[in-house]
């Protein structure tokens, strides 16, 4: 029985795609109360089915929202999308001039190396939550 109860616990495990799925490279700029921020991260995805993200929250904002920079008419702009797809075997980054999480009207000062948590909400993997680093640094 102990067996069996193994091998179920095993099986379960194998079949979700929460490990799989990696959030990594995660920061976000120092801000001061009031303010807002962005958060970036890279979302690999090692699985053979695709996920979506479609929200994101924090206790550090009652306002947070996944934005892509975008350009038209040689305007540089920002909007809200709805969701993300991270496709089978993919890796979409989160940085500064593409997509991006934008936290606004943060609840208090963050200075460089405070931490913040956040919760990534995803169609097939559910809830992952990530604690980071405010830095002031543009990845590459």
């Amino acid at each position: 029985m102990k067996k069996l109860i193994l091998l179920f616990f095993a099986l379960l495990v194998s079949c979700n795609s929460a490990g799989k799925l990696k959030i990594n490279d995660t920061w976000f700029r120092p801000v001061i109360k009031g303010m807002n921020t962005a958060l970036y991260f890279t979302i690999e995805n090692n699985s053979d089915k695709q996920d979506t993200l479609y929200a994101v929250s924090s206790p550090i904002s009652g306002m947070v929202h996944i934005h892509e920079t975008f350009v038209k008419d040689d305007m540089k702009g920002m909007r809200q999308v709805k969701y993300i797809v991270i496709n089978p075997r993919s890796k979409v980054e989160f940085k500064p001039g593409g997509y991006h999480v934008m936290v606004m009207n943060v609840k208090e000062d963050f200075n460089l190396n405070s931490s913040a948590e956040f919760i990534l909400y995803f169609k097939q993997t559910g809830k992952i939550k990530i604690t980071t680093t405010a830095n002031n640094y543009e990845r590459n």
